[in-house]
């Protein structure tokens, strides 16, 4: 017997509408989405809002179930990883609500205690998960055991909501980006407030920010004019205000590692990194910080 097809506008609706779209542009390799189960409602928007709704979505709720996703895979263009983490490991949520841990260091010798469990060979490794950048080393180890060339992730705890806005008939662009005043800034890159022009109905986007700590307090009214110091949102970072950190030697990962410290002792003041290491100088087998450091 055929299962029901899904309620028009759940999350498993759009997560069979936005996953797994031809990737032409990388000669048949995959986007891969692996998604925490606990957040497929918004997960999903995050593949059409930041992956143009190409990715393969795979829910996970363990790294077992991680690693058996990605069994399925020879080769993998992009890999986003969106779930719960700490500095250098994934964190788990079970029906209860309590968190497992599995490290990245945990994640090499997973794979040593189950040889039959196949690995596939990852262009891009994309951490879109609470802190995990903050552990530069284990980066680097994840990404070697994937043969990845890059590896990026933030220095954040990243929170996501969705937001609904209702366009009318006549609505016109000027209308829209009225509605969606207290979200500019805030929305996903890949979200065109024109797309909606036309299109009548309640459509949802895509919100998100960063902060330094763990609360999930909704993203406050925008400022009532531009010249307005907006207090209430000094915490709630716009992915546009990142600086980019690139990585591309062991002498810069320990000169990162430093600052990575120092910033730590001046929350929440610290400023908000995009972490990219590129894994050309760091061959497997080799320690991942220079003479005077601490080898992986």
């Amino acid at each position: 017997m055929a299962a029901d097809p899904p309620k028009k506008g759940s999350a498993e609706d759009l997560m069979a509408k936005t996953s797994g779209k031809a990737f032409a542009s990388q000669g048949g390799k995959k986007r891969v989405l692996l998604l925490a189960k606990d957040l497929q409602k918004e997960g999903a928007l995050y593949n059409t809002g930041h992956l143009k709704g190409e990715a393969d979505i795979k829910l996970v709720a363990s790294w077992d179930g991680m690693a058996n996703a990605l069994a399925g895979y020879a080769t993998i263009s992009e890999l986003t990883i969106l779930g719960h983490a700490s500095s250098g490991g994934f964190l788990f949520k079970d029906d209860d609500g309590n968190f497992t841990e599995t490290t990245l260091e945990g994640v090499d010798a997973w794979y040593k205690a189950h040889g039959s469990v196949s690995k596939p060979r990852i262009d891009a490794i994309r951490l879109q998960s609470c802190n995990i950048g903050l552990d530069p080393e284990s980066l680097v180890g994840f990404a070697q055991l994937f043969q990845a060339s890059t590896i990026t992730a933030w220095n954040h705890f990243y929170v996501f909501s969705s937001s609904t806005i209702t366009v009318r008939g006549k609505a016109s662009l000027d209308d829209i980006l009225s509605a969606l005043r207290d979200k500019i800034g805030y929305l996903a890159p890949d979200f065109r407030p024109e797309a909606l022009v036309g299109r009548s109905g309640t459509h949802r986007v895509l919100v998100e920010w960063y902060r330094v700590d763990q609360d999930e307090a909704p993203l406050p009214p925008a400022a009532q004019s531009p010249g307005d110091l907006n207090m209430a949102r000094k915490n709630f970072k716009a992915a546009s205000t990142k600086q980019t950190r690139v990585v591309t030697s062991p002498a810069e990962l320990q000169t990162l590692k430093e600052e990575l410290i120092e910033f730590g002792l001046i929350e929440p003041a610290k400023p908000l990194l995009l972490i990219t290491v590129e894994m050309a100088a760091f061959a497997a087998g080799t320690p991942s910080v220079p003479d005077g450091g601490t080898p992986r």
